[in-house]
Formats: C-alpha cells, structure tokens, sequence
C-alpha cells in the first residue's frame, strides 16, 4: 500500500522510487536486517553505489574523501553514540577505544568516522490526528526551527503529516526554509472521537481512521529511505498512540531495520483531549520500544521548552556519533546475530554506549 494522495497544497504522492541523497559520499552500504525479538537491529548488505536523482537540486559540495570508503565485502555497519551519565556526547574517541563482538567474538574494525562529517537523510513525521489539536501550531514552529539550525548543505529532509491519511508533505530538499514552510501548512485531519475510543491496531468501523503511525513508518522506510545511502533517521511527533493502521508495531521495526534507519520518537500527549472524548490514553511503549531497537530513543515531552531541549537533543546525536563497520566472518545465511560494542579499559567510567543489538543476514540490496 503506497502513501495516500495529499489533502494539503504543495503536497505530493509519495512515489516508489527514490531519489537517493546526492550529497551523500558513498559510505558503508546499510545493512538490511530481519525482525529481531524485542530490542533489535539491521543486518549486512551488498553496497550500492547511489543512483542520480531524476531532478537534482542545486549542485552542493561534496562530502571529503575521509568520508569515502569502498570495499567488495559485505559489511555491518553501526552507528553508536557514546555518553556521558548526563548525556553528553563523549568526543576524541578513536578506533582502538572501541570493541566489538559479534556473538561473543570480538571483530576487527574496518571502517570508522566521526558522524558529524557525514551527509544525513532525515524524514519529519508529524501526528495530524484529533488528539493532537491543541498542539500541532507549537510543534510546526519547533520543528521548523530544528530544520533551519540542524539541516546543513550536503543533508536531505522530507517531511510527512499522518492521521486517518498519510500525505507528503515536502519530498526531499536540502532547503529547510522550505521544509519548515511546508510543515506549517500541516493541518488536523481525520480521525473521531470514536476513534480515541478505541485506540488499537484496528479502525472500530470498516475504514481507516485515526492515527496510522505504523503505517507510515513503515510506508516512509519502504517508500523513501530503503534506497537511500549514509546515514538515515526519523523523528516523529505523536503521541505514540496507533488506531487504524494495516501494519503492526512490529512491521514497523521491522522496516526500520531493513532500511537501517534510527527512530527518534517525540511522545507528545494532550490527556484532555482523551477525557473530553470520554477515551484513555494509553501511553507509547511499543513506539519507545521500536525507537531503540531501531538505535534511536524516545523523548516524553511536556510543554515548549522540552520540545525544544529534546530536538536539540536529538540534534546533538545525529552529529555526534561514531560510526563502526565490521566484515562478518560468514555468508548471507539468514540467521540472526548478537552485537555489542563497548569500550577498552580506561574510557568506560561513567560513560553509557548506545548502538543496535543486532541484525539478520539476509541477502538483499539497500542503501
């Protein structure tokens, strides 16, 4: 099932080929991954050179050669961040301060960098659902505000709004003025108080309604992300509650692993909305649950300023973060495999690494 046709002005089908990130330097391909159990990640890959965009935009610089790396072997890359107890990134580390085990077996590093030199593709999801009425306008005004402080010359950005409709609301650009206008234009949409109700995974009449968060996580990573290569992330704004989705929560991790995508999930949550419908909320833990397994997190937001600190959060981590990649030591043989990466003695002390848990090997393409 492709994204739906828009209701909004400027907004467009979201089409099924992807146009891959020009500015991105062709960096370890993206391992797919399988369904892991709860607490899971993406797999190896054959790397796959970026294919030109059917309409570039303007001609920007390109990445610096530090950040190409070639190699004809399959690969699993990781994207780790290393913090503080405060959660502060922990800059200067190298590749010797690093291990890393795969089923138990430690495996040589091959590639590493510092994320921050690296090209980002970045997809904006925001709740247009009923329950989000009272506080959609702030939540426009914050993300346009990440986009024009965070989205540097080299990077690309979409942005999509989700209710009972999942609409494209700007395709990739590397203008966040753009983005953040088309973001502006993002309404409330469908949706009832029947259905906040009855959240669940299913509409209580026979059509969709409500809050289709799984479905458009899935139908972005699918759609949008899978091709793309380098470094991939989503930041949602919802309130983490799904009704009327045609996907499970674990569709959706599912998709974020294959496309090798991180999940940075804003859970916003207005519980006078649910009272005056008579419904309850019930809270967001199968979206902060994907959101790590993914190698992302979540972010409970209350009011302005916390939106504004976590996006400067999340921010904070797409540019600060190491990138490790190692080559297994057996073939795409479908099966899954643990990972864990710590740090060597001496640089451990109060300081918490954070990557995904592991990945399937299944043989198939991605950026």
């Amino acid at each position: 099932m492709g994204l739906l046709l828009p209701r909004t002005a400027g907004a467009q089908m979201i089409p099924s080929a992807v146009t891959p990130n020009p500015g991105a330097a062709p960096a370890p391909a993206s391992p797919p991954a399988g369904m892991a159990p709860p607490g899971t990640p993406p797999a190896t890959v054959q790397p796959k050179a970026p294919q030109p965009p059917a309409h570039r935009p303007a001609r920007r610089p390109a990445a610096t050669p530090r950040n190409s790396f070639h190699v004809q072997a399959n690969l699993v890359n990781l994207n780790v961040s290393v913090e503080t107890r405060h959660g502060r990134f922990v800059p200067g580390l190298t590749r010797n301060d690093f291990k890393v085990y795969e089923n138990g077996r430690r495996q040589k590093i091959a590639f590493f960098s510092v994320s921050h030199a690296t090209p980002l593709t970045l997809a904006i999801l925001l709740d247009t659902s009923p329950s989000q009425k009272n506080l959609i306008a702030e939540e426009e005004a914050v993300a346009g505000n990440f986009l024009r402080s965070e989205l540097r010359p080299n990077d690309l950005a979409l942005a999509i709004s989700f209710d009972e409709n999942i609409t494209l609301l700007s395709d990739f650009t590397a203008s966040a003025d753009d983005l953040a206008r088309r973001l502006d234009r993002a309404r409330i949409g469908g949706g009832s108080a029947q259905s906040m109700m009855n959240p669940g995974p299913f509409p209580s009449s026979g059509r969709p309604s409500g809050t289709r968060l799984w479905d458009a996580i899935v139908e972005v990573c699918r759609d949008k992300l899978s091709e793309q290569t380098g470094r991939k992330a989503i930041i949602v704004i919802t309130d983490g509650q799904d009704e009327g989705s045609r996907h499970s929560w674990r569709a959706a991790r599912r998709a974020l692993l294959d496309s090798n995508t991180s999940l940075y999930a804003l859970v916003a949550s207005d519980p006078a909305i649910y009272r005056e419908f008579g419904g309850y909320y019930g809270g967001a833990g199968q979206l902060k649950k994907i959101a790590r397994a993914s190698g992302g997190q979540s972010f409970n937001v209350t009011g302005n300023q916390h939106l504004e600190r976590d996006f400067r959060l999340i921010g904070e981590e797409l540019r600060d973060q190491y990138t490790l990649a190692y080559v297994p030591g057996h073939g795409m043989n479908g099966r899954y495999y643990r990972i864990k990466v710590r740090l060597v003695k001496g640089q451990r002390r109060h300081r918490k690494v954070r990557t995904r848990k592991g990945y399937f090997a299944l043989a198939r393409s991605a950026g």
